[in-house]
């Protein structure tokens, strides 16, 4: 990102903190929800929600160039 966009270190770490907490916010209700769903369940959806993640991300930046709009 910083080659890329342009970004400064404090930037660029400020541009991942959401996604940080967000995979914070998961493991978190990924543990309580583990006994009432099952580990294959639990795996379904991280990995369906990562490749989400992922692909809005990649898709976000290709359109707009701008890590905010993502956001």
């Amino acid at each position: 990102m910083q080659r890329v966009l342009g970004y400064d270190a404090l930037s660029t770490g400020l541009v991942f903190l959401p996604f940080c907490l967000g995979s914070v916010v998961g493991m978190i209700t990924a543990t309580r929800t583990l006994v009432r769903a099952g580990q294959r369940a639990i795996i379904v959806v991280g990995g369906l929600t990562g490749a989400l993640g992922i692909a809005c991300g990649s898709d976000c930046l290709a359109a707009a160039g701008s890590v905010l709009v993502m956001i």
